[in-house]
């Protein structure tokens, strides 16, 4: 069951890499989203406010960054099942959850826009919070 579970993460790991790739070129270019749907969900609002960038580091990035370093550790968790890479695991996911939350909030309630592609990355590190919670307990 833990194997399968780490295989799940790996597989977000996989697919948020692809949506914050996506999200990192379309805030470095001027294409057009392919997620404007309206005024309200709009990835080119979301991706080129102020907002985009954290210490001057674009979202995207972080992203990534913060998936390839989930993506280790659940690896290496295959290989090597220990309690220190599962609390790994969570402490990365609940950062990245915290990270988006923030993010969350600001589009909600100061952008009054929602990006479709980050929502559904933030769904992704949801899930990803929820069965490193699960790993844990199952591991003690």
């Amino acid at each position: 069951m833990k194997k399968l579970l780490l295989k799940i993460i790996i597989l977000f790991c996989l697919l948020g890499i692809l949506l914050s790739s996506y999200s990192l070129y379309h805030h470095y270019t001027d294409i057009k989203g392919i997620c404007n749907i309206n005024d309200t969900f709009s990835c080119d609002v979301v991706n080129r406010s102020v907002y985009s960038e954290f210490l001057g580091i674009p979202v995207a990035l972080i992203g990534i960054i913060g998936y390839i370093a989930i993506l280790a550790a659940s690896y290496l968790a295959l290989k090597e099942d220990t309690k220190q890479m599962h609390w790994m695991i969570f402490l990365m996911s609940l950062t990245g959850f915290l990270f988006t939350l923030y993010l969350t909030y600001i589009e909600a309630f100061v952008l009054y826009v929602f990006c479709p592609v980050c929502l559904v990355s933030a769904g992704f590190i949801t899930l990803m919070l929820i069965i490193s919670i699960i790993l844990l307990i199952k591991k003690h």
